[in-house]
């Protein structure tokens, strides 16, 4: 067993039951690859990431304990492991990457993490053909092309957030689906013609994204784009809600990751304290977009190039315990002001 910096490098053993040490917090890419006599695997509490195809092809594996403390998944990570039967992934866990159980044929049952953010990203679950029913957290905004393909026992899905996106395809070849769970995935098909509002896209659609470098004077604060705005809200000190303001782009969500607001989801305006769920806070982001309506010329422009297009934020979280403005916010706000223009 080879360690570095508390990386686990590679591990050549014929054992069947392996313990990760503690001293490990990441298993590198391909670390256990194709290991065929493994059939027991027991992560530390202390690793935090699994590696790239760190256990990918080790055809044997049945079992796998996993620790409160693990964050993420790597793309591959289990990939090929076709004698899991199944797996329970601890609540610390944030992100899974893509292809992380591809072609795992006797996984019948999997518990996800509570907390899993954004997506489920393409092939995750991919030719897992004993699969028969998955409970996807409300955190869950995505589900990409492939992510289910060919999952053919999959009879029922629990989709808790009802505002999630669906890729084409990504329940490709399931024939098992209930007919509810058939109708839901319809209803949330991503739309070829709807438009991404993103900082990625080019024209209106990523001038309107809240990256983008726009002059407005809130309150008497000088503030240069609505990110800028957003993040400044996490902070109570004035001064350092100013210098925020003056931030757009990666820089204003930089400087918003300094600060905790969502232990008790209390953000701040000029010194004033607005509860997160609360109808002031939203009355607060009104002012904030109408505040850039009435003072930004391009941004009305903006909006009156795609006034009668569909318009979504796919990229957008949906919890507001976890976000300042949650992709239905970001897009009702939008919505709101193409009607005055």
């Amino acid at each position: 067993m080879i360690i570095e910096n508390g990386r686990l490098i590679n591990v050549s053993t014929d054992q069947e039951e392996l313990f990760i040490p503690e001293s490990v917090t990441t298993i590198g890419s391909r670390a256990v690859y194709g290991n065929r006599a493994l059939r027991k695997l027991h992560i530390s509490p202390n690793t935090v990431t699994i590696g790239k195809q760190a256990f990918a092809c080790c055809e044997n594996l049945e079992s796998i304990e996993l620790f409160q403390g693990l964050k993420r998944l790597d793309s591959g990570c289990f990939q090929g492991c076709v004698s899991l039967r199944t797996i329970e992934i601890p609540d610390t866990v944030s992100s899974i990457h893509n292809s992380a159980f591809t072609g795992c044929s006797f996984l019948f049952s999997v518990r996800l993490s509570n907390n899993l953010r954004r997506n489920i990203e393409s092939n995750t679950f991919a030719g897992c053909t004993a699969l028969t029913s998955m409970v996807l957290p409300p955190n869950v905004q995505q589900i990409k092309a492939g992510a289910f393909a060919h999952c053919t026992s999959l009879c029922h899905i629990d989709f808790r957030n009802s505002d999630i996106v669906i890729d084409r395809n990504a329940f490709y070849d399931c024939p098992s689906l209930t007919d509810t769970v058939r109708e839901f995935i319809e209803e949330h098909l991503w739309q070829d013609s709807t438009i991404d509002i993103s900082s990625r896209a080019s024209g209106p659609a990523g001038r309107l994204s809240n990256y983008t470098e726009r002059c407005f004077v809130l309150d008497g604060i000088q503030c240069r784009s609505i990110e800028g705005v957003l993040q400044s809200l996490k902070t109570a000190d004035l001064a350092e809600q100013q210098r925020i303001c003056l931030l757009s782009g990666g820089w204003a969500t930089k400087a918003g990751r300094e600060y905790d607001w969502k232990a008790d989801q209390t953000l701040f305006w000029r010194g004033i304290p607005y509860e997160r769920h609360s109808k002031d806070y939203n009355c607060l982001l009104t002012r904030i977009f109408d505040s850039v309506f009435d003072q930004d010329p391009e941004f009305r422009a903006d909006l009156a190039t795609l006034k009668d297009q569909k318009i979504d934020h796919r990229m957008g979280l949906s919890n507001p315990s976890e976000t300042v403005l949650t992709r239905f916010e970001f897009i009702q706000q939008l919505k709101r002001l193409m009607k005055k223009v």
